[in-house]
């Protein structure tokens, strides 16, 4: 491998999973413990000329150390002590999602000089007041010396204004501005309205050449989530949105990094689907760019977890504070100007696992997720809605009837549809739990040679379960296919397994449609629901949902609707 030649070079790794060590030339120039951080290594003193080699180390052996234990153990996972591991838990919880977990590069290895424009770091913040959008730009970047008396401007849209700029030591510049829109045309979830953007760009113009520097695309629109009275209402430029989508997962689970044209393929069944929200939960990885520049383009809200769930994390480690500090500020300056980006959240059922284990409320939320985290948020992201923990906000954390829930009364835990009224649901980031069965074509790709599934280890093995308990989510699509349809699933399947295909899908889409019918009517004090799972293809789904008198399009359900990759 050959560097250019300049007078700085650098190394740059996106994202290496998990325990790396990086030599070059068999020196060491890197050690890195985060999966979710990026780094830059000075490499201008070595030889332009060698080898790059990394060393991804057994997470099994390093999870042998002896640490303190936690104050509570989950069975989330098998080894408590990945709790001090920044790594996804994507691979790596029985039951839930295929066995590979990941290792390796999964993001850009990039090479910078000094001889390129480089952006360092930058703020935006995105502002729509008084019928006029604000956007003021703060950035470091380095530059080489000769751009040292250009003019530098801000483009949004069409408008063009100047911006002060002053060198720094070392080649280092600093720029900061703003830039308005009069009457911009603001920003709507796709059932609502048109996801209006605009181009920002950073302009760098001397006497003979000019840099153009993209900034991304940003929209203008105002935010506020109601939590009066255990309400937990989205509403967005004055409107309530009832929520409605899926928990997502990464599209490609094994390389964790899907090109873009898979994923605007993928997210645009989303959008045709009458979804209008995604969540990333906690037990997956942060996205590419390219995911959310997309959800900007096609209107889609996103719920961003942070990637931590369930397990009591060792945020008092000063090693471990200072690792997860770095990985919230890189994350969040990745998506501070991101229209779609509505909610940050600590992570996924961390209050609920110390709730439900006994723990007393004072332990249920640590310093970082009640303090550290949101400050940081309303730091960078000052328009997006911070919750500590999903589900949070009842008495107990895991109160249906108050703010954000996991409901599985209908679904996991075996409950009559009617329970969907009842149980008095508020917001739901999570809900019901099936195994839904694919499409023909899917199945044989995955058996093969003719084979049945349901009874065939491959099958079994993609089928989800909690941790510990004596059934799985195929016994809880057959109790409802037997409730439903008045059959005795076992007997059907030996007698008629084409009409039980049919008849499965047929039951959990069923289901799915009187549990948002109930939670979408006008008497109902439901403003979001989530739904269940797929079995075969390992992909979690979920969902929210929109008040009917302001969707101006029906959410059309289909059998198959919600378990296609």
């Amino acid at each position: 491998m050959e560097l250019p030649e300049s007078d700085e070079v650098s190394l740059c790794f996106d994202g290496l999973a998990t325990l790396a060590q990086v030599y070059w030339n068999d020196e060491l120039i890197l050690r890195s413990s985060n999966m979710f951080i990026q780094h830059e290594v000075d490499v201008s003193n070595l030889p332009r000329s060698g080898t790059l080699m990394i060393h991804f180390q057994s997470l099994t052996a390093a999870l042998a150390t002896r640490r303190p234990r936690p104050r509570w153990r989950t069975r989330l996972v098998e080894h408590q002590q990945l709790r001090w591991v920044r790594t996804s838990l994507m691979g790596r919880i029985p039951g839930w999602s295929p066995t590979a977990a990941p290792v390796g590069p999964y993001r850009a290895i990039k090479v910078r000089t000094s001889d390129d424009a480089n952006l360092l770091n930058s703020s935006l913040r995105v502002r729509l007041r008084d019928d006029v959008g604000h956007v003021a730009v703060k950035v470091q970047m380095r530059l080489p010396a000769k751009w040292e008396n250009s003019n530098v401007f801000l483009r949004l849209g069409d408008e063009c204004a100047g911006v002060n700029w002053h060198w720094m030591p070392g080649g280092l510049c600093e720029i900061a501005g703003q830039v308005l829109l009069d009457n911009p045309q603001t920003w709507w979830p796709h059932s609502h309205g048109k996801p209006s953007l605009y181009s920002l760009d950073l302009i760098i113009q001397s006497s003979t050449e000019v840099i153009t520097l993209e900034l991304g695309m940003v929209g203008f629109r105002n935010l506020k989530v109601d939590q009066e009275n255990g309400a937990f209402q989205v509403q967005v430029n004055g409107v309530p949105v009832f929520c409605r989508g899926a928990c997502w997962t990464p599209v490609d689970v094994l390389s964790l990094n899907a090109d873009e044209k898979k994923l605007r393929r993928t997210l645009e069944m989303v959008r045709d689907a009458g979804m209008n929200m995604i969540r990333i939960g906690g037990t997956m990885v942060y996205e590419s760019d390219a995911f959310y520049q997309i959800c900007d383009e096609l209107g889609i809200l996103v719920w961003q977890d942070f990637m931590f769930a369930n397990m009591d994390y060792p945020v008092d480690d000063e090693a471990f504070a200072a690792s997860i500090a770095t990985e919230a500020k890189q994350f969040l300056s990745r998506i501070q100007s991101r229209p779609s980006v509505v909610v940050l959240c600590g992570g996924s059922e961390i209050e609920q696992q110390a709730a439900m284990l006994g723990l007393a409320p004072e332990s249920w939320r640590n310093h970082f997720f009640g303090s550290s985290l949101p400050a940081l948020c309303a730091q960078v992201c000052p328009q997006v809605q911070y919750l500590p923990s999903s589900p949070s906000g009842g008495v107990m954390p895991f109160q249906i009837d108050q703010s954000v829930s996991h409901y599985y009364g209908v679904g996991a835990y075996l409950r009559p549809i009617d329970d969907a009224r009842r149980a008095g649901v508020r917001f739901t980031s999570e809900c019901l739990g099936f195994s839904n069965i694919p499409e023909e074509s899917t199945i044989d790709s995955l058996l093969g040679n003719g084979q049945q599934p349901f009874h065939h280890p491959v099958w079994k093995q993609r089928v989800p379960r909690d941790s510990g308990a004596g059934w799985d989510f195929e016994d809880v699509r057959d109790h409802y296919l037997a409730d439903l349809f008045k059959v005795d699933p076992m007997r059907l399947r030996y007698s008629d397994m084409l009409r039980y295909l049919y008849m499965s899908r047929v039951a959990t889409g069923e289901v799915m449609a009187r549990t948002m019918a109930e939670w979408r009517r006008g008497a109902s004090a439901c403003q979001e629901l989530w739904f269940g799972f797929c079995a075969t293809c390992g992909r979690v789904l979920g969902g929210v949902s929109l008040m009917p008198w302001v969707s101006p399009r029906p959410l059309t359900l289909r059998s198959n609707a919600f378990w296609r990759p």
